[in-house]
């Protein structure tokens, strides 16, 4: 996860259904959250929850080459330019269905999933769908999503924005 510490971003639900799926389903994944907001002194902490804080653009790179997927559990997220980001960097996704961006980032069973905002079932089960694809599965979701990314660019938005005039 990297985004704002909201509440209408999910994180609580996220948080939740990853620990009931590590309670009954003990895995080496660990759910790993970068980001600060007015929830970050109200996280939940767990041993597999790992809790980063702010990181400088500069810095990013290093936490997401160690990254298998993205998640993004918005109840409300009119776009979501962290999608766009995070399938540039070749992330499999799993989305919440009030993503925006997921329209042109996330496509059902090929670079990830869909799952129902504020749905902590719906939430744990996509988790251990993904959980339990091989590495190979998940490699092929992040290409997937790098070539999604390639959707969108500033020279392909300018020529969107100067055929409208």
């Amino acid at each position: 996860y990297v985004g704002r510490y909201v509440r209408h971003k999910g994180i609580f639900d996220l948080w939740n259904a990853f620990i009931e799926l590590q309670n009954e389903n003990p895995t080496e994944w660990e759910l790993w959250c970068l980001g600060t907001g007015e929830e970050f002194e109200n996280r939940i902490l767990h041993p597999k929850i790992k809790h980063f804080g702010f990181i400088q653009p500069l810095e990013m790179n290093k936490y997401l080459s160690k990254a298998g997927v993205y998640i993004l559990p918005s109840i409300y997220e009119p776009w979501g330019v962290s999608v766009h980001e995070m399938a540039a960097a070749g992330l499999p996704m799993l989305l919440s269905q009030n993503v925006g961006s997921s329209e042109e980032f996330l496509e059902e069973n090929i670079n990830g999933y869909y799952f129902s905002s504020g749905n902590k079932f719906e939430i744990k089960q996509k988790l251990k769908k993904i959980i339990n694809l091989s590495e190979s599965d998940l490699y092929t979701m992040g290409n997937k999503s790098f070539d999604l990314s390639l959707k969108n660019s500033p020279k392909i938005w300018a020529e969107k924005l100067i055929s409208l005039l």
